[in-house]
């Protein structure tokens, strides 16, 4: 279908949309010889773009990722053979590149998830060529580089926030509140609530737990265990998107169902060496991480009035924190003793969670 078709179909702002998110044909070149150029057109068109083409375009560009996200953890490196340009490389470098060109966007939710997604994917797809280069016989050499590569992006991270308190020491006063002398009091519904995390992060077992188990029952190429992350981070993104809407429209009760569901995570991955129950799982265990990031924090904003919160927001992260901490150490070692009781610990716990999570609901 031509660009004439769909403006005499649609209408020429339709046509005007479509014709300046898609790439552009290279006189004299194929697809693979005129790759890159394309690409680099792509990007420069796109940054003097309106705003409606920005936004198809990031829609269309998210979508892509999501696919790829999913079906290189299905086919692994033989995802590439299927572009036009085979080096994967080469992909980080356009989309990292659209970040740049999509930039006027910055001010939407769908603009942060395109970040989200773009650090979640690329993530795991660089540590599956590090492991694919370097093949599983020098597994503790491979895992140094990893991380060390890792650490570049988590410096720079830590550099930034530390820029941002010097720079903005008082974020609280780009938002307008009204002045309180009140102080903070331990409501009955923030206790309930605290109880309710502290359970779910005390049975919501650690990722690294889970890889250790894929990697110990063979079920997966050693080279492609990252890529069971990528598939988490990829559920986690919906699910995250999901129940943040379940939670404006239901509130906590949105909580009790992400928690019902990921209660299921633990017996899928534990108690069984089938690849299919393994990775059932991990999407349950994406549900349950993307329902914890939308939800648990927002919760606390309903729950304790606006100029308590970061006292507030201070003690639910502790208690989380400290609670996520304990459950990983026991159930580590549990791991080792006997797995059915890990699990069975890790699904009680996280059910128990629900019980107060009504409580907290009800007298909130």
């Amino acid at each position: 279908i031509s660009i004439d078709d769909i403006r005499r179909e649609f209408g020429p702002h339709i046509a005007d949309i479509v014709e300046g998110e898609t790439d552009q044909e290279v006189q004299g070149l194929s697809h693979v010889d005129s790759w890159r150029q394309r690409k680099q057109a792509t990007v420069d068109r796109l940054a003097k773009a309106s705003r409606d083409v920005q936004i198809v375009a990031l829609g269309d560009k998210l979508s892509n990722m999501r696919s790829m996200a999913r079906n290189l953890r299905q086919q692994g490196d033989r995802l590439w053979q299927r572009f036009n340009e085979k080096d994967p490389r080469q992909h980080a470098w356009y989309y990292h590149q659209l970040t740049k060109s999509l930039s006027p966007l910055s001010d939407t939710d769908a603009y942060q998830e395109f970040l989200d997604q773009l650090g979640a994917f690329l993530g795991p797809v660089i540590l599956f060529i590090i492991g694919y280069v370097k093949k599983a016989d020098k597994l503790m050499s491979t895992y140094r580089i990893c991380f060390l590569i890792l650490g570049i992006p988590a410096l720079i991270t830590i550099s930034l926030v530390l820029f941002s308190k010097y720079k903005y020491p008082h974020p609280e006063m780009f938002e307008k509140v009204e002045i309180s002398d009140d102080k903070f009091t331990m409501r009955k519904s923030f206790i309930f609530y605290m109880i309710a995390i502290s359970l779910f992060a005390f049975g919501f077992l650690d990722f690294t737990l889970i890889t250790l188990h894929a990697a110990k029952t063979n079920a997966f190429p050693k080279e492609s265990l990252s890529l069971l992350y990528a598939l988490a981070m990829a559920v986690d993104a919906f699910a995250a998107l999901f129940f943040g809407w379940m939670f404006d429209k239901i509130g906590l009760r949105a909580l009790m169902i992400s928690t019902l569901i990921s209660s299921l995570f633990s017996p899928l991955i534990f108690l069984s060496d089938n690849k299919i129950f393994i990775l059932a799982g991990i999407v349950v265990w994406g549900i349950g991480m993307g329902a914890q990031e939308s939800i648990m924090k927002a919760a606390v904003s309903r729950i304790i009035p606006r100029n308590m919160r970061s006292t507030g927001f201070g003690i639910f992260e502790t208690g989380f924190g400290i609670f996520w901490f304990l459950g990983s150490w026991c159930m580590g070692a549990l791991y080792d003793i006997n797995v059915i009781v890990m699990v069975g610990i890790s699904v009680v716990v996280q059910l128990s969670a629900i019980i107060f999570y009504w409580i907290a609901n009800r007298t909130n």
